[in-house]
């Protein structure tokens, strides 16, 4: 092991006069680093990148009055730092038989932290109504709740409808803590 001469002082310097990497690691083995990844010729401990994960969800798509059995649609996330970028894939076919009141989906791979930042989702697909729709991240929580928008130029929760061969896949960033 390298180890520095004092408290502060940098253990390993390379530097690189060529073109080429000034370092190059092969093998199944990594990088890790306890306090994070500084770019450049930066030195704030707010910039230090100290996370990075990708993985899998499973997201629900449900109401006040859940359907009878409520459909789940397959999410992929992305989440650098405290930013969570997700998609989920199409819910198939969705059945929302015995379902009613304000349509959430559930199961967001992290919990929501809106008093860092706004979020917003983007739908991609969806053939649940015929108006605008937003979908609204719930604070502290793992839920995106949905609204709808009315000729009168207001909104409200979007309700879940009764019926079968509907569809949605939504993608979105959020904060987390």
């Amino acid at each position: 092991p390298v180890k520095s001469a004092a408290t502060g002082t940098t253990a390993l310097y390379v530097k690189q006069d060529s073109t080429g990497l000034a370092a190059d690691f092969t093998g199944t083995g990594g990088i890790r680093s306890a306090g994070g990844i500084l770019f450049g010729s930066d030195t704030a401990a707010a910039n230090t990148l100290d996370d990075y994960e990708e993985g899998t969800f499973t997201a629900t798509l449900t109401s006040s009055t859940p359907p009878s059995t409520p459909p789940t649609g397959s999410g992929y996330y992305r989440k650098i730092g405290t930013l969570v970028y997700f998609n989920i894939r199409r819910f198939n076919s969705v059945d929302t038989s015995g379902g009613s009141g304000a349509m959430k989906i559930t199961g967001l791979p992290f919990t929501v932290n809106i008093s860092a930042i706004t979020t917003d989702i983007a739908t991609h697909q969806f053939a649940i109504s015929g108006d605008i729709v937003w979908g609204e991240m719930e604070d502290n929580t793992t839920n995106i709740m949905f609204l709808e928008s009315h000729n009168n130029g207001g909104w409200s929760d979007m309700n879940i409808t009764a019926g079968t061969g509907k569809f949605m896949s939504i993608s979105g960033t959020y904060v987390t803590d």
